[in-house]
């Protein structure tokens, strides 16, 4: 968690190659992603409430799956999917 804290203690609002404004809904109504830890594989997900930075989700990408607890969530056709939800049984 240093590694989440140091990076988004400065200027969280600004985008570079590990943190970007989303445009597609997100999970849990965050605005912001984070990468970070070994080759980026970790997801902070992340509001801002006037001065406060809120993450409100942290998960693991792990090529095109990313997890967040014991639950998958994915992007398709422009809105977030949780895994089963939407397809046929």
């Amino acid at each position: 968690m240093q590694t989440v804290r140091r990076r988004l203690t400065h200027k969280p609002t600004t985008e570079n190659r590990n943190r970007k404004l989303l445009t597609l809904p997100a999970p849990f109504g965050a605005y912001w992603e984070l990468r970070f830890g070994p080759h980026n594989r970790f997801r902070a997900f992340y509001t801002i409430e006037g001065t406060t930075v809120l993450i409100v989700a942290i998960g693991v990408k792990h090529r095109e799956r990313l997890r967040i607890g014991h639950e998958e969530v994915r992007s398709r056709e422009g809105r977030v999917h949780r895994r089963g939800e939407g397809q046929a049984k």
